[in-house]
């Protein structure tokens, strides 16, 4: 079960560290958000923890028992419980391994495990008639490996230490065979009680510091790969998509030259160049502006603008794509809206909108575009009535490397230039949301903070 769950350990992590933890409000140090990664970063370490800690258990219990032949008067009772304390970490061996596990489960065997230790260390001393040390010593031990060894939530540990101290406490006032050595142990077991938990505190604390610069780690990878994913994929478009419209361009031009094409024939395969060059000429303009920021290092420039005209604007460099189809493009957006924004990069995201909704929209089709507001965050969404996509495609829409889809009108795409868009929204701290269904359109949006004049 849990094999299954750590192969997508990492994309989890990085991709979904929006999701709420499974963990509920436990851990003491991690955002609700970072729970759930955490728990598969520390399910090694808590399965080896377990193990050693059974093994041990097994091991050391064995051992006592031939101790407490020679040292204990009620070896029958001492022995009795010793073997019951070997049958519950015998039982842990068993859970590690054959048990379907999730360090949620370790972590809940662990303080089962524990528990029962911390009983019967005391039945041990008060029926098994173990010497005077032995009491203080054992629960020392078990305090520190508790809370030292594992990651089970820090409220946990407290409340399981505290409930030891108050045992102890009872059991020293009222049913130790010899209170005078036990009752001034009172503030040693105290002691340990805190030392334990600071070290415990210390090594938690540790681990989850460990666990965040991990995830760094993993994010600093992610982007490598994306990096080189999108450089490939730029190599390819330069050494096909470019090269085979303009070779299809030579080749329509010496066709002419020879005249060896009817007026019917060239109109046709004007026409097929003409959307293959459109293609190239909005490819150039994305990779232009996303290389120009890549290379100078990004530098967020704003200003003051009606957001109705900026919208306006993107319409009138489309006005050739959607004229070719016939297409209506709409702008609701209100007319005296005004902000102080990344004029720049709204405009590359809501051309991209804009020119994938044309490609995808049929002839004497509609496109719209609307605006609203909520708080301080600005909407600018396109929709349109074109083919739309199944709910696979939405989730595969951004992903580098993913084939791009013919238009109504057989327009070919490189596929980049809404990975390019969420790139620029990503900078500015901008949302692009997608909702589509298949037959009935599509609608982008992005939505970013804005401030009121």
């Amino acid at each position: 079960m849990h094999c299954l769950k750590q192969k997508t350990y990492e994309d989890t992590i990085v991709l979904s560290l929006h999701k709420s933890g499974n963990l509920n409000s436990t851990f003491l140090f991690l955002k609700k958000e970072e729970k759930e990664g955490f728990s598969d970063y520390i399910f090694g370490f808590e399965k080896t923890s377990l193990r050693w800690l059974s093994v041990v258990g097994c091991f050391f219990t064995l051992c006592f028992i031939i101790v407490d032949y020679f040292r204990v008067d009620n070896f029958l009772m001492a022995s009795s419980i010793r073997i019951g304390q070997f049958s519950f970490y015998l039982a842990g061996m068993l859970v590690v391994l054959y048990a379907p596990l999730t360090t949620k489960r370790i972590q809940i065997t662990n303080l089962i495990l524990t528990s029962l230790a911390f009983i019967s260390g005391f039945l041990l001393d008060w029926l098994g008639e173990e010497p005077g040390f032995f009491l203080i010593n054992y629960l020392s031990l078990l305090l520190f490996i508790a809370n030292a060894a594992f990651t089970y939530p820090f409220q946990f540990k407290l409340f399981q230490t505290a409930g030891v101290l108050v045992l102890f406490y009872f059991y020293s006032s009222y049913l130790s065979s010899i209170p005078e050595y036990h009752g001034p142990q009172i503030t040693n077991i105290a002691l340990n009680c805190s030392l334990s938990l600071l070290l415990g505190y210390m090594f938690d604390f540790n681990k989850y510091q460990n666990y965040r610069q991990h995830v760094k780690l993993l994010k600093a990878n992610k982007k490598i790969a994306e990096v080189d994913m999108l450089k490939t994929k730029l190599i390819s478009i330069f050494s096909h998509d470019l090269s085979s419209p303009l070779n299809n361009l030579r080749g329509l031009l010496e066709l002419n030259e020879k005249n060896m094409l009817s007026a019917e024939e060239l109109a046709l395969y004007s026409k097929e160049v003409k959307q293959s060059l459109d293609g190239i000429i909005s490819m150039q303009s994305n990779l232009l502006n996303w290389t120009h920021h890549q290379l100078d290092g990004f530098k967020s420039i704003k200003k003051n603008v009606n957001i109705s005209a900026l919208v306006g604007g993107v319409i009138k460099t489309t006005k050739y794509l959607s004229d070719a189809k016939n297409i209506e493009i709409e702008n609701l957006v209100v007319k005296d809206l005004s902000f102080e924004i990344d004029v720049e990069i709204i405009k590359i995201v809501l051309r991209n909108f804009l020119t994938n909704a044309i490609k995808f929209s049929p002839f004497d089709g509609k496109v719209t575009i609307s605006s609203y507001q909520t708080l301080n965050e600005l909407t600018i969404s396109v929709k349109d009535n074109g083919i739309g996509m199944t709910a696979e495609q939405v989730e595969n829409l951004f992903l580098i490397g993913k084939k791009s889809n013919t238009g109504t009108n057989h327009e070919k795409g490189s596929g980049i230039g809404l990975i390019i868009a969420k790139d620029f929204a990503d900078k500015i701290n901008g949302k692009i949301n997608v909702s589509s269904e298949l037959g009935k359109g599509s609608e982008f949006s992005i939505s970013f903070h804005v401030q009121p004049n």
